[in-house]
């Protein structure tokens, strides 16, 4: 009875066991269905938000950043980080409209890195492309074009073609930008192909706007406009307010180069007004950038400066570093229109100053043949708005004609001179620098001088009878300051040439050293007053040396050059001669200047480095002078080496013959 009673309860137990198992895997299912179904339900919520960030991104940006940030912070919530990097991308998107750059970079970046932990190729492809853009806004082409280029070949691998073609309208974008129309339409009718295929109407009007501001640069009004009035209707269709703006401003465009002031302003109005409520930066920039050119030819000067000078502020606030440019340019022609050429001129010279700074950027072999075709553009564009003269402009050409031609000489002669030696492959590597960094010196160094002896001449020409005998004497002065330049450059060039093809033979004779150094102290002497230096040459009458007088005196000029370009003002600098107990006249240069940087120094004299920076009030150089000077100091069978300290000074001594 016992042994019933006991197994009943044995088996009550094991029923009781069983139904506490069952209904604990049952309550754990439900509540991993809960969790299953709850999470499921915040991916949807967390790709609509996006979506909606997206959507809104151009015509209400604001409401963008609220469904984005959502996006951002559910995703966190519900820990699935795997769907921020398309919401950071598109954040990015939005900022870049609203004019906050650096935001929009930043959140390229986030995207970016978190798209890299989790193996998104595709959201990585987005990323590199957005930087691209920014980078593209930011004046880096070769960088930005090298981010574009990872990106399309990402979204070809992964047979993605809305991506493919972002990535094909950007590019062409670039090209458009540095006026390499051919490429630009081919890469822009290969995203409008993409764009058919898969039905994207906004994507097509995107690239056809594009296609109409190419008609539009290259003068073909009549196709600009056709393009602009047939985008209306679609923009309106798709009830998508900035491309109407954009439209509105391309028409405004087309009327200011045909002439129709008032129907140009009342477009420009129509699409500010539109760029206002969206709050797009960059139109609002470029409208009334373009009102103040509007002005500018309606004589309305207080407007033109007005529209000007708000859109300088904003273009400085946001980072529009290529809009910015275009502004400075454009009140350098109203304050030389309004007579006063010191603040024209100084707005010259920020818009080369920041020219330069945008197109030194990330110097890229990628893109060498772009960013060439771009100079040539740029060039011509400069050489027509400030109405350069037929024959000055020919006589730049031929002379970049002719020193690439001398490089090319040189590439040959060098060549041919050493093809069987041991070196021959270090010497080609040396060669190929050397001519890379010629096309540098033509790039920059040939630019500004050019540009001032044009641009003031034109000055002279144009307002001569208007203008004071001071302000013409003032532009004299810079035109031969210039010039002094130009010759300059090129004698170094020409020097080097000789020295390279062989032909430089110096011919020793005794020389007494001072009477040499005070000629060339008083060469300089306008130069050093302007900086109120002081120059002293304490070298006795009695020392002479040995050696070839022409290369002796271009040795001391450079040096001297040097001192000047890196003194600050009211400085000292002095020749004179040191010991030596190898029985040869040892003659130092010595400056208060800035000094050369620690890490610099190891750079002076090397022809792979060739090194230069600008000088305490902003000189430019080549760096080929003191290479220059090193290898006619050795033909002299001479030496030459330099002490210096940042912001202590430098001193150049050269070991020469001592005549006896």
């Amino acid at each position: 009875m016992l042994v019933k009673i006991f197994s009943m309860k044995i088996l009550s137990l094991k029923i009781v066991v069983s139904l506490f198992v069952s209904f604990s895997a049952l309550f754990s299912n439900v509540t991993e269905m809960a969790k299953s179904e709850t999470q499921s339900n915040s991916v949807q919520q967390i790709i609509a938000l996006t979506d909606s960030c997206w959507i809104y991104r151009s015509s209400n940006p604001h409401l963008a950043l609220e469904y984005g940030n959502m996006a951002l912070q559910l995703a966190k919530e519900n820990e699935l980080p795997e769907l921020t990097p398309k919401a950071y991308n598109v954040i990015g998107v939005v900022y870049r409209n609203i004019g906050k750059l650096d935001s929009s970079y930043i959140s390229y970046k986030l995207a970016l890195r978190i798209a890299e932990e989790k193996g998104d190729s595709i959201q990585i492809a987005y990323s590199f492309n957005n930087i691209g853009g920014y980078l593209r806004l930011m004046g880096a082409y070769s960088q930005s074009i090298d981010y574009m280029i990872k990106a399309m070949k990402i979204f070809e691998n992964n047979d993605d073609k809305q991506g493919a073609a972002f990535c094909a309208i950007n590019i062409g974008i670039l090209f458009r930008r540095q006026h390499d129309f051919t490429k630009a339409l081919q890469y822009l009718n290969r995203s409008l192909d993409i764009r058919k295929e898969v039905g994207d109407k906004h994507g097509l009007a995107l690239g056809l706007n594009q296609i109409a501001e190419i008609h539009f640069e290259t003068g073909r009004y009549t196709e600009a406009l056709e393009s602009y009035n047939y985008l209306l209707k679609l923009y309106e269709e798709l009830k998508e307010e900035k491309g109407v703006s954009a439209v509105y401003s391309g028409i405004g465009g087309v009327n200011y180069e045909l002439g129709n002031y008032f129907v140009a302003l009342e477009y420009r109005e129509k699409s500010i007004r539109i760029d206002r409520v969206i709050d797009n930066k960059y139109g609002i920039i470029t409208n009334q950038n373009n009102m103040g050119k509007i002005f500018l030819a309606l004589k309305n000067y207080d407007k033109a400066e007005s529209n000007l000078s708000s859109a300088l502020s904003l273009a400085t606030e946001t980072g529009f570093r290529d809009l910015e440019m275009d502004i400075y340019h454009n009140l350098a022609n109203l304050n030389r229109l309004k007579g006063n050429f010191k603040k024209a001129y100084e707005y010259v010279i920020k818009q080369e100053a920041l020219e330069d700074s945008l197109f030194s950027i990330g110097n890229n072999e990628k893109i060498n043949e772009l960013q060439t075709a771009y100079e040539i553009e740029k060039k011509d564009m400069e050489n027509k708005n400030l109405k350069k003269s037929y024959e000055l402009e020919l006589t730049l050409r031929y002379l970049w004609l002719l020193i690439i031609l001398l490089i090319t000489f040189l590439v040959i002669v060098n060549w041919r001179r050493y093809k069987n030696h041991k070196q021959a492959n270090k010497l080609l590597s040396e060669l190929n620098v050397t001519k890379d960094k010629f096309f540098k010196i033509l790039a920059h160094d040939l630019k500004n001088p050019f540009n001032t002896i044009l641009g003031y001449s034109e000055i002279l020409a144009e307002d001569f009878n208007e203008m004071q005998d001071v302000e013409k004497i003032r532009l004299i002065k810079e035109i031969n300051s210039s010039s002094y330049k130009l010759h300059t450059l090129l004698e170094n060039i020409l020097k080097w040439a000789d020295s390279q093809s062989g032909t430089l033979q110096g011919m020793p004779a005794k020389l007494i050293i001072k009477d040499i150094v005070d000629d060339v102290i008083h060469l300089f002497e306008n130069v050093a007053h302007d900086k109120n230096l002081t120059v002293t040459n304490l070298i006795p009458a009695e020392t002479k040396i040995l050696a070839d007088e022409n290369m002796v005196q271009f040795i001391f000029r450079n040096l001297i050059n040097n001192a000047i370009k890196y003194s600050s003002r009211d400085g000292q600098i002095e020749f004179g001669i040191t010991d030596d107990e190898n029985g040869r006249t040892t003659i130092y240069v010595k400056d208060s200047g800035i000094g050369i940087k620690k890490e610099d120094q190891g750079k002076i004299f090397k022809l792979e480095k060739f090194h230069t920076t600008s000088g305490t009030e902003n000189e430019k150089g080549s760096g080929l002078g003191l290479i220059l000077v090193k290898e006619l100091v050795e033909k002299n069978e001479g030496k030459i080496w330099f002490e210096s300290k940042e912001n202590g000074g430098t001193v150049f001594y050269v070991s020469l013959q001592t005549s006896k």
